[in-house]
């Protein structure tokens, strides 16, 4: 199943904070906070080769030096008067080792806000003196090799805005979870990717802090029953996501007017897309791909006027395409793939002037190929491939940024037009299994330098002719195919590269 990366600041949420060296007083920490700082570095060791991603890590203790001033070290940040400490962010720090459950990091009693995420703290529990932080604000140990339950004890942590638990080898008792729902009263976000979470109760979640406004559940599997409807009506929710096999989710058919920004929900049990979903005119992405959906796109999706990404894939949607979502402006992904949709396109194509990439792959769509878009100014991707699309596609003028255009197994017909020599950002072409007819001139190919791939086997009518006899290369050209042959080419100086 093919996925596209949604943009980071709307998929990740962090902690973190800066420290302005140029303050013109520097606070100098206690000496116990200090030595319970080297305490706990010494306790693990310093290895970045260990871990993947090296473009995001460094090694922020290992500058950390006995008898200097700690508010300085790089990762920590001192209250300004007092010199406490009071927020760690050693997130991605290439610490490697256990975590014992009498860490010196536990005398740290002024902490709020404390990240370590993206260390590796080889598969030790989640210690229960995280409870004794009962100051902290912030707390983030996802990715961090933490295992076993999560301790009781976290639910003493009432001042909470944000708590990050994300890693696969946690679980969550279903008391515990509820004790910490209902005591966390302050909580914004809570994000729980990958926790084990089969002993919880969905309406639990209805116990959470009415400000919540970031609820990441992915990879929750294990999660299962009805998911409470009445969550998505918390009145500051902005980001939800969810995955779960198991889980059956509605969404409110009424009275739903959450300021929701990002609503994705994957591999669940969702059936339907109501027309309430054009009352959240906050949305920026509505993902929900890989779900159960069945009858028609609402046309209120077409209220959506903020919206940047846009994927309903791989569920079993039919009806029409919407004429609404071709008026989305700032839409720039559109991923209707794997679903029943009939008809032909709308008339309003063009208006999708910050689209980046289409992809309606494997539909019953028919009617001929917009040559529009082939000119809409931001389209890098067009995947139109298992369709039924018919007749010949039409000259155009302006030409997109086009670097992919995958329009295989359809019925378009007639001659390829001329104007296609103008996509000279193409790197793969397929036009395959086709009824193509007339003839194709080589030499137009000449301004593909940026080719790569090329396909056009499977149209008995086509053929290809060339009234040059200059040389021309595709310097990046792999692949080539015209017939039922499809062959490794090397960079050619010929009439014809297939051959």
């Amino acid at each position: 199943m093919k996925r596209w990366l949604i943009p980071s600041y709307f998929v990740i949420f962090s902690l973190f904070f800066t420290y302005n060296s140029s303050a013109l007083t520097i606070p100098f920490c206690p000496h116990d906070q200090s030595a319970a700082l080297i305490q706990f570095n010494s306790s693990f060791s310093i290895d970045c080769s260990v871990f993947s991603q090296p473009s995001i890590l460094r090694a922020k203790t290992i500058s950390w030096e006995e008898g200097t001033n700690c508010c300085l070290w790089d990762g920590v940040k001192c209250d300004t008067e007092t010199g406490n400490v009071i927020a760690l962010d050693l997130s991605f720090s290439c610490l490697f080792g256990p975590f014992p459950s009498n860490n010196t990091l536990f005398l740290l009693r002024h902490l709020r806000q404390l990240n370590l995420a993206g260390n590796d703290f080889r598969r030790s529990p989640m210690a229960s003196q995280f409870g004794q932080l009962t100051s902290l604000t912030h707390l983030n140990i996802s990715w961090s090799s933490f295992i076993g339950k999560v301790p009781p004890e976290t639910s003493r942590l009432s001042k909470l805005l944000s708590l990050d638990l994300s890693i696969y080898g946690l679980m969550f008792e279903g008391h515990v979870f509820e004790n910490m729902v209902a005591n966390l009263t302050q909580l914004r976000h809570l994000l729980l990717s990958d926790v084990n979470m089969s002993q919880i109760v969905p309406t639990s979640f209805l116990n959470m802090s009415s400000y919540i406004q970031t609820l990441v559940l992915e990879n929750n599997y294990e999660l299962h029953g009805k998911f409470p409807e009445d969550v998505f009506r918390f009145p500051y929710l902005q980001k939800f996501r969810v995955s779960s096999n198991y889980l059956e989710l509605k969404f409110p058919k009424t009275n739903w007017s959450a300021p929701l920004k990002s609503l994705q929900v994957t591999l669940s049990y969702l059936q339907e897309l109501p027309d309430s979903i054009g009352d959240l005119t906050s949305l920026e992405i509505l993902d929900l791909p890989v779900n159960h959906l069945g009858g028609p796109i609402p046309a209120s999706v077409g209220n959506l006027t903020r919206l940047k990404y846009l994927d309903l894939s791989d569920n079993n949607l039919s009806g029409v395409l919407p004429v609404s979502a071709f008026n989305l402006r700032q839409v720039q992904f559109v991923d209707f793939s794997g679903n029943k949709l009939a008809g032909s396109f709308p008339s309003q194509v063009s208006e999708l002037s910050q689209l980046s990439i289409l992809d309606l792959d494997r539909n019953f769509l028919s009617g001929r190929v917009p040559s529009r878009l082939f000119s809409l100014p931001s389209l890098v991707l067009l995947r139109l491939s298992n369709n039924k699309l018919t007749g010949p596609i039409d000259q155009f003028d302006k030409v997109a940024p086009l670097e992919e255009a995958y329009l295989q197994n359809n019925e378009i017909e007639g001659p390829l037009p001329g104007s296609i020599a103008l996509l000279v950002n193409l790197i793969y072409l397929d036009l395959s299994s086709n009824k193509l007819s007339g003839n194709f001139e080589l030499d137009k190919l000449s301004k593909f330098k940026k080719l790569e791939s090329l396909t056009l086997s499977n149209n008995a009518l086509l053929s290809f002719t060339s009234e040059s006899k200059a040389s021309y290369s595709l310097p990046n050209l792999l692949f080539c195919t015209e017939s039922r042959r499809f062959e490794r080419v090397r960079p050619f100086e010929q009439s014809n590269p297939c051959h």
